[in-house]
């Protein structure tokens, strides 16, 4: 009994869900490498097909060449035909050279034996058998087994023996996003990336779909499986128990979940390959996080998303700097430890890097971004900063421009008013984005909602109360005439439109109402008599497919809810702390990104280098991160974060600084 026991717990190690096998990768043998490496000649098309093909040939001519050389010697009677001996007749190595290279013409069809005596007829007729053999052996097995073989790895139903990859689990229209930011990320680091799909879809769709979205990536390469994600079988023939990183795709928190669990049950015991999930309910995240054996990075979109929405809102043009944050074009956000700043405040540190510091990831795993000057940097600290790369963020010595001090310019501190918002459209995305807005807005402000009153019901505006807001509900047929009369009847100092995701509207007729209303509120802001007319307009899209379309209206600002929730995940998956970073950042609470206009800081039309400007900003307290210039040509700004610290920037009423301060 105790024997079948131990039998039954050794198999039970293997075994899927369904009783299936699984399949190690771990020490894969020398026998699964070649046939890795076969299914992938063969996979490559026609020409691994040739190459196997001229190899057989290469090697079956080497014996015979031998037979008939040495039966020529022993017979004394030329074999080989006369037709394709060189003029000069061949000596030593050169001679068997010679041979074989004529036998394996032979086995081409390309060449003949002599038929001056019985010996080198029975040869010929050997060479026919044998090349008619491996002919028909080879183009059957083209025809057959070599087809098959490829329409299996055009399903993706193959191995993977790739180490330090990347791995996306599940097929939604974030994926083309990934894979361009990943693309990204590769090239910035000069080296040859892989990337894994697996999705429950067919490869030559997945194939198809990437190459009409994204295009060749030239930095990247990318093996797609096609398969049940959730089937742990699945997960371990695409060895991902090696990769470096592992993104889930989706924002159903049970599949999700679903999900995880399959790809722990592939993970070793002891393991920090991080994963990084869209996983909304809290509770879930909370208990997947403490529950894994490898750590587990969440984001709520629709917390994050309507976070950066606030800030939109709130931020004329802040859409654009966040994006640049977050892509991987650029300079990025990076976290890294200096032994040089320990004992240091951040006020001495702030002009000690080649970089731009933004606050202090604590030992503790507290983050304080843009903190007072005289904050300490203790031991463990490590410093957040913004760089071109993370081999670039590094310390220089300073000693003699710490000394230096840039008077700040004096600034009259204006009273903001209280804010008139017109908010059109409703979905839990507009909920969660005015009670951010709630938290941070003049005292003062009013909302006024506008919804078809056919998808939103009163009921759905309850909870909203803040003591910093009034609020005013206006319900609609969804007619344009309604919208214009509303435009005209006051004045609005910004606009917020949102698609509505309730009701199981689908996401296609969101859209197309989103982008009707942004048309129509761009041709009312036209007409001088419109009391809106200079209201900022920002709109929230789902599909990043709709952002050309979106960018053909009049808009201030777009936040586009896939793209941004897919540039974090792609940040988390490069640097898991930044995860703290940006809940720091976008957060209700301390330092905001804002857009200052240049006057606050510096004499306009004095060119000055980019160093000085950020000394000028210290003394005001703010971290000066870049500038946005306004265009009246162009809808939205033109913003360069980190331009390096000799540039010379000459400000100008156009031009605003891209600043990390107190609101």
């Amino acid at each position: 009994m105790a024997q079948d026991q131990s039998k039954s717990g050794k198999s039970a190690e293997n075994v899927a869900f369904s009783g299936d096998r699984m399949i190690s990768l771990e020490n894969p043998s020398l026998r699964t490498r070649l046939r890795y490496n076969f299914d992938s000649s063969f996979g490559s098309g026609p020409t691994g097909a040739l190459k196997w093909l001229l190899g057989i040939i290469a090697v079956l001519s080497l014996p015979l060449m031998l037979i008939v050389q040495i039966t020529q010697i022993t017979t004394k009677v030329p074999i080989l035909g006369k037709s394709l001996t060189l003029t000069q007749e061949p000596h030593g190595i050169q001679k068997w050279l010679d041979a074989y290279y004529q036998t394996f013409l032979i086995f081409l069809g390309k060449a003949n034996f002599t038929s001056s005596s019985w010996t080198a007829r029975i040869f010929a007729w050997l060479g026919i058998a044998i090349g008619m053999i491996i002919t028909a052996t080879l183009f059957g097995f083209v025809i057959t087994n070599v087809n098959g073989a490829m329409a299996k790895l055009k399903k993706g139903r193959g191995i993977v023996l790739e180490v330090g990859h990347t791995t996306i689990i599940g097929w939604t229209p974030q994926v083309f996003s990934m894979i361009t930011q990943i693309e990204k990320s590769n090239e910035s680091e000069e080296r040859q990336g892989v990337l894994v799909i697996i999705a429950n879809m067919g490869r030559e769709i997945m194939v198809d779909e990437v190459h009409s979205r994204v295009g060749e990536t030239k930095h990247t390469r990318i093996i797609f499986k096609s398969g049940d994600p959730s089937n742990p079988r699945v997960l371990a023939e695409s060895n991902i128990s090696k990769a470096k990183n592992i993104i889930v795709l989706g924002n159903y928190w049970a599949l999700t979940t679903q999900l995880i669990l399959a790809i722990q049950a592939c993970l070793p015991a002891e393991t920090n390959i991080p994963i990084i999930a869209e996983i909304s309910d809290e509770n879930t995240a909370n208990i997947l996080k403490s529950a894994s054996k490898s750590p587990v990075y969440s984001l709520n979109r629709e917390d994050f998303v309507s976070r950066i929405t606030a800030h939109s809102v709130l931020q004329p043009g802040i859409t654009n700097v966040i994006l640049d944050l977050l892509d991987f074009d650029g300079s990025e956000v990076y976290v890294k430890g200096f032994k040089q700043a320990e004992g240091k405040t951040f006020g001495e540190i702030q002009q000690s890097f080649n970089a731009i510091p933004l606050g202090i990831f604590k030992s503790n795993n507290q983050v304080v971004l843009a903190p007072a000057a005289e904050t300490h940097i203790e031991a463990g600290d490590r410093i957040v900063g913004l760089a071109v790369d993370y081999s670039k963020f590094t310390w220089r010595n300073t000693e003699s421009a710490t000394s230096l001090s840039t008077p700040a310019v004096p600034v009259e501190k204006t009273q903001a008013a209280p804010e008139n918002i017109l908010i059109i459209g409703w979905s839990r995305l507009a909920r969660f984005s005015i009670l951010e807005i709630s938290k941070v807005c003049v005292p003062g402000t009013k909302f006024t909602f506008f919804g078809q009153a056919g998808r939103v019901g009163l009921e759905e505006y309850n909870g909203l109360e803040h003591p910093n807001i009034s609020i005013d509900i206006r319900q609609t047929n969804g007619t344009a005439a309604e919208l214009t009369a509303i435009l005209n009847s006051q004045e609005f100092t910004r606009i917020g439109v949102f698609g509505y995701k309730t009701r199981g509207l689908p996401m296609a007729e969101s859209e197309a109402i989103t982008l009707l209303t942004c048309t129509q509120i761009a041709h009312d802001q036209r007409n001088p008599e419109c009391k809106s007319k200079d209201a900022f307009v920002v709109a929230e899209i789902q599909d990043v497919a709709n952002t050309s379309l979106a960018h053909q209206i009049d808009l201030d600002d777009l936040v586009i809810s896939d793209r941004l929730s897919t540039l974090m995940m792609s940040q988390l998956a490069e640097t898991n702390e930044l995860g703290a970073v940006f809940d720091e950042l976008f957060g209700p609470r301390g330092a905001f990104i804002q857009a200052k206009p240049a006057s606050a800081y510096v004499e306009l039309g004095q060119s000055k280098s980019f160093e000085e400007i950020q000394r000028i900003g210290q003394a005001h307290g703010d971290i000066i991160l870049g500038y946005q210039e306004h265009a009246s040509t162009q809808a939205m700004p033109f913003t360069v974060l980190d331009p390096g610290r000799t540039t010379v920037v000459t400000p100008s009423h156009e031009m605003s600084f891209v600043v990390l301060g107190a609101l």
